[in-house]
């Protein structure tokens, strides 16, 4: 069984719209990389959290890629949330190399 049933009916759809067919195996890959990508956002009977807010990952003052959230942005790069936690709130400088930010500040620059 996949780790996740609503992911896996979405690719089942998908698949049945554009008439290819695909192994269980290569569904069963397909589903693994989605949840360890994405995880967090496709959590099946899970409340989406209303708080989130973007996080700016960015290196020598360029912005390298916004994440929706903090966990998102920690499962991205296999790192506690709380470390990106602390970075966006002033706490720690840096993660991994990285300086973070909420989005929302960005914009007042």
């Amino acid at each position: 069984m996949h780790q996740n049933t609503a992911m896996c009916k979405a690719i089942d759809s998908i698949q049945q719209q554009v008439e290819i067919e695909l192994t269980e195996h290569q569904i069963d890959i397909i589903c693994d990389h989605l949840y360890l990508t994405f995880g967090a956002g496709f959590d099946e009977g899970r409340k989406q959290n209303s708080h989130a807010k973007p996080v700016v990952q960015s290196k020598n003052g360029k912005v390298i890629k916004t994440y929706n959230s903090v966990t998102e942005a920690a499962h991205a790069l296999s790192v506690d949330k709380t470390s990106i936690s602390k970075c966006v709130r002033g706490k720690t400088s840096n993660c991994k190399g990285y300086k973070f930010t909420f989005a929302e500040s960005m914009e007042n620059i």
